[in-house]
């Protein structure tokens, strides 16, 4: 009788502890899961080329139920669209892009040089993109966004007018001269000539 009640004891136990741990696996896909901000709406999303300067805007629809990931996801699709890349357009899977490093509420103060991110390239790419996601900047504020290879010492630059828009990407890409293996070691900086503060994604395809 006395084991007995033991393994009652021990399986009550084990039971709890395997509730718990189903409880906080719950939890972290949750977190994973995190919906988008744009979440049922129809967002702007700039895109500027480093090299061109030609500006173009897309109009995205964001899906009711999307996720944090999925709405990259069709961000990230919609700047290859943008560079003549195809994909397909709500598969995660297809857009083939590598984050570099992501900065959330990050403040830009006016005519001072900000690290917006920096990080190593998982391969050999040919693009990589800054974006200011869900920015509060007022009208006419204009930005700088400057790309260093710090490992093979190159260098591109873009500005453009990031206010009025949901996201403003700036893309720099290998074919104009940036370079881009793998292992590099990318940073990229930015200057404003207003503060403001945003969500700041740098990736590259």
């Amino acid at each position: 009788m006395v084991k007995l009640r033991k393994l009652v004891s021990t399986l009550c136990a084990f039971a709890l502890l395997l509730s718990a741990l189903l409880c906080s696996a719950a939890a972290a896909d949750v977190r994973g899961t995190q919906r988008s901000a744009f979440a049922g709406q129809t967002i702007d999303c700039k895109i500027v080329d480093a090299t061109t300067g030609e500006e173009q805007v897309v109009y995205l629809a964001i899906p009711t139920h999307a996720t944090a990931d999925e709405q990259q996801a069709i961000i990230d699709a919609a700047i290859k669209d943008a560079l003549g890349i195809p994909t397909l357009f709500y598969d995660p899977d297809t857009t083939g892009a590598f984050p570099i490093s992501k900065k959330y509420n990050l403040g830009i103060s006016a005519n001072a040089s900000v690290s917006l991110g920096s990080g190593t390239l998982d391969g050999n790419m040919s693009i990589s993109y800054c974006e200011f996601v869900n920015h509060n900047a007022s009208s006419g504020t204009n930005v700088t966004v400057t790309f260093r290879n710090r490992t093979q010492s190159g260098i591109s630059n873009v500005s453009a007018n990031i206010s009025g828009t949901r996201v403003t990407v700036f893309v720099t890409r290998l074919q104009d001269g940036f370079p881009m293996s793998s292992g590099d070691s990318i940073s990229v900086t930015g200057v404003s000539n207003k503060t403001f503060t945003s969500n700041v994604y740098i990736s590259s395809i």
